[in-house]
């Protein structure tokens, strides 16, 4: 399988979810709009920041900083159309 750099975004918004971070933090992140009526309402905070970095810390600290392993991904089987 070949990455491409736009695939950490993919990553980091995968790991985002992974680690319970709020939508605003995801949007803000990614440099999405706020489409929604309640994302005028939330807002990101300086704890929400705190939680992402430790968590993306953790994420370096076990993985090394290489988290893709092939072995551990499942196989994904094409259906056809």
């Amino acid at each position: 399988m070949e990455m491409h750099f736009h695939d950490l975004r993919h990553t980091h918004k995968t790991w985002l979810i992974e680690d319970d971070g709020p939508r605003v933090l995801h949007l803000e992140q990614l440099g999405h709009k706020r489409k929604d009526v309640d994302d005028g309402y939330s807002h990101v905070t300086d704890l929400m920041i705190s939680r992402m970095l430790a968590a993306l810390q953790r994420r370096w600290e076990t993985d090394g900083g290489c988290a893709w392993n092939q072995q551990a991904m499942p196989e994904v089987v094409p259906q056809a159309l």
